[in-house]
């Protein structure tokens, strides 16, 4: 009926967002710019999770809360069929 669960974890993330080329910004015919965009962004460190889950009948309930740069509460509700 309650199960209570938590976790460790480490984490590693990274994206990036590149326009490359040469742009002519007013239609003159000569390239104004180059490579305008150029961001890279990166983030990794520990995290730890805890939560919950109430089943009732066929109903569930969750929550939990992840601690870590960005923190996060996330929460739901589920039908199981069989």
């Amino acid at each position: 009926m309650l199960t209570v669960y938590g976790g460790l974890g480490y984490n590693f993330t990274g994206s990036n967002l590149a326009l490359k080329g040469n742009y002519d910004l007013d239609e003159d015919g000569s390239p104004e710019t180059t490579d305008p965009v150029n961001l890279d962004f990166s983030s990794s460190g520990p995290r730890a999770t805890a939560g919950i889950r109430l089943k009732f009948a066929v109903f569930t309930l969750h929550c939990d809360y992840t601690l870590a740069k960005y923190k996060a509460l996330t929460a739901g509700f589920g039908i199981n069929v069989r």
